[in-house]
């Protein structure tokens, strides 16, 4: 798995051919779920990813893009995000202050057998140039006993959608899920 790049004009609807982000983000090892997020004022942006060899091992890493979207250094762990155990599948939220991904770190909701289980860890900041803050667990109603995995934020940030498996009560195989925030943000 590595992670590409295709861009598009303004004005053109198509897309053009897809370009491996080469070696600052593409290793031996597996690349993938990127989400990006462009800061405000100054046009370039951080592109996230996980990186790894699931299971047992992943780790959230970052690396900043230009407005053209050229890779400025190699991608470097973020920093106070991972974990000894699976942390993969970030979405930033668009103003680059909230960041979601999965985890099956300790202080996730144990499923049968008292293991832990993947759940949904979310970090803040106060703007794009700060650190991260610990992660803490989502909680429930959103977590549960069963594994969730890939959350997406939406774009005015009230709107997570994730998906678990049947277990929790879907249909069959992995479902999708939603919840969504107040306006005053519970």
């Amino acid at each position: 798995r590595d992670i590409y790049v295709s861009r598009r004009d303004a004005n053109d609807a198509g897309w053009g051919t897809p370009v491996s982000l080469g070696p600052d983000v593409n290793t031996p090892n597996q690349e993938a779920g990127p989400t990006y997020t462009k800061h405000e004022g100054d046009g370039d942006g951080t592109l996230y990813f996980y990186r790894g060899t699931p299971p047992p091992m992943t780790d959230l890493y970052a690396v900043r893009v230009t407005k053209d979207g050229e890779t400025l250094g190699p991608a470097v762990l973020v920093p106070g995000l991972n974990s000894p155990v699976e942390d993969n599948h970030a979405s930033i939220r668009r103003d680059g202050r909230e960041i979601f991904f999965n985890s099956r770190r300790v202080g996730s909701i144990p499923g049968a057998g008292g293991m832990p289980t993947f759940d949904l860890w979310v970090a803040t900041r106060d703007n794009v140039h700060d650190a991260w803050s610990a992660p803490e667990n989502v909680g429930a109603p959103v977590n549960s006993p069963f594994a969730e995995f890939h959350p997406s934020i939406s774009f005015d940030g009230r709107t997570l959608v994730f998906i678990s498996g049947a277990a929790r009560g879907g249909l069959g195989g992995f479902d999708i899920w939603m919840t969504t925030r107040t306006e005053s943000g519970n």
